[in-house]
Parts: structure tokens; C-alpha cells; sequence
């Protein structure tokens, strides 16, 4: 028994958790449970204090000078990537092949660096979901050789070229935007779609950010494979025993096939 944040409760409550792995045919948006296993945090020691500075001068700000650049595709996996690695090691082992599967899809805890990482090594590609606020660039196009990040994105002023599709219901304008952009924490471009809502009349604006390593992702398949299979494993998970228990979270990463229904 630990704590663990319950997304039925919204707040940490005491009980189980368990990563699970599901298979989801597209086209027939089935979901099917594979691989479930316990969720125990490691014993972690508590960090010493650093000790005090002998000089009152503080560091220079920036980067030292004669630094090297990091092999950002070389990461320290946490525990639960390690956890989740094991298992889908494992799965795939045991399926041999049987079936093509592309993508694996965790949700915004996971939408950074080393998930792509750990995800591309098991030779599939990550679909997931970025901070709101990260900082996102274009890849630069002039003349310059050594340098590698255009203008920032303002994903609330995005330029026209970058609109794929716009809908209205009633007040609100909802526009779905695809760019492939560059994020200084990542090792290679990401695949981005933005859904921007905007409130006609008072203009209030709302953003989220989905990505994908695989560059050849449409807007409309990114945004079915985020949102459409991730409301039908939500919906299946509502329905089962965990959730009558009461006291049990779960973490769902979800392994996809685009060619398997």
C-alpha cells in the first residue's frame, strides 16, 4: 500500500497502482488488456544537504566555456520507464512478432525525452502529450550553419500555414494545427499538433500540445490516436474492478497497431 494520485478522486489517495499494457485495434476501437503488473516505488534515501560554498562569490551564469554539447539520445531512465520498458520487453517476446504494432501512447507524465528515448530503442514510436508551456522552435533555414533553432512557436498565434482544419460549434472556433518543431530537451524534431479553442465573443483562448517521434503522422491520425483510443481505454477502465474498489490508480501506457483492427 502507498499513496498514489487517483484521476477518478483528483488527489493522492492510499492504496494500489498498476501499470497496464493494452492492445487497441483501430479501426474497431477495441481495447485489449495484455500485460498488468503492481506498481511499487523503490525505497529512495534521504539527500544530504550540499555543503556550503567556501567562497561568498557565486558561479558564472551560462554555459562553461569549452563545454560539449550532450548525445541527448543517451538517457537515465526513471523507474517507471524502467518498469515499463521491462514489460513491454517482455510482451513483445511473448507476442514474436504475431502482430505489427507502431506506437506506444503514455499520457503527459511521460512527454519528454527519455520516454521517446526508451520508446525508439524498443523500435516503436511515442504519441503523447506536451507541457502547455513548453518551448517549442522552428527548425532555422538561413545560412548559418552552426546554428539550429528558428523562431519560437506562440501556440496561440500560430501562422496560417501551419492550419489544417478549423470547426465552430456555437461561440466557440476550435483550430487544429501540424508543425514539425524542434524542443532543446529532445533529441530529434517532434511531429506537433496544436487544438487551439478560442472564445469568439471575449477571445479566451485555451491550447494543447500532442506530438509524436513518427514525422509521417497526419494531424487527424496523431489526434485519433491520442484522444479516440485513450477515451475507449478510459471508458473500459471505468467499467472494471479497479474502479469499484475505490482506493486503486491506475497508470495505463497503451501499445497501438495502425494495421491490426
Amino acid at each position: 500500500m502507498d499513496w498514489f494520485f487517483s484521476s477518478l478522486a483528483s488527489r493522492p489517495v492510499k492504496g494500489l497502482a498498476f501499470f497496464a499494457l493494452s492492445l487497441v485495434g483501430l479501426e474497431q476501437r477495441q481495447s485489449y488488456p495484455l500485460r498488468i503488473e503492481q506498481v511499487i516505488r523503490p525505497v529512495t534515501q534521504a539527500k544530504a544537504a550540499p555543503p556550503p560554498s567556501s567562497s561568498g562569490t557565486k558561479g558564472k551564469r551560462g554555459r562553461p566555456k569549452g563545454s560539449k554539447n550532450k548525445d541527448k539520445t543517451q538517457v537515465n531512465l526513471s523507474h517507471e520507464l524502467r518498469h515499463i520498458r521491462g514489460m513491454l520487453s517482455a510482451l513483445l517476446s511473448t507476442m514474436g512478432g504475431s502482430i505489427p504494432l507502431e506506437y506506444l501512447l503514455l499520457d503527459g507524465k511521460f512527454g519528454h525525452n527519455a520516454a521517446v528515448q526508451m520508446t525508439r530503442q524498443m523500435g516503436l514510436h511515442l504519441v503523447s502529450k506536451l507541457r502547455y508551456d513548453s518551448a517549442l522552435y522552428l527548425p532555422y533555414q538561413g545560412t548559418n550553419s552552426r546554428r539550429k533553432y528558428g523562431d519560437k512557436l506562440n501556440p496561440r498565434k500560430m501562422e496560417e500555414q501551419f492550419l489544417c482544419h478549423s470547426i465552430i460549434e456555437e461561440d466557440w472556433r476550435l483550430d487544429y494545427y501540424q508543425v514539425q518543431v524542434l524542443h532543446k530537451e529532445f533529441a530529434q524534431p517532434l511531429n506537433v499538433v496544436i487544438l487551439l479553442k478560442t472564445q469568439i465573443i471575449t477571445q479566451q483562448q485555451g491550447h494543447v500540445i500532442l506530438f509524436s517521434s513518427d514525422l509521417e503522422l497526419t494531424y487527424n491520425q496523431l489526434i485519433d490516436l491520442y484522444y479516440s483510443t485513450n477515451f475507449e481505454l478510459r471508458d473500459r477502465g471505468k467499467q472494471g474492478k479497479l474502479r469499484e474498489q475505490g482506493k486503486q490508480g491506475e497508470i495505463l501506457p497503451q501499445i497501438y497497431s495502425s494495421k491490426q483492427s
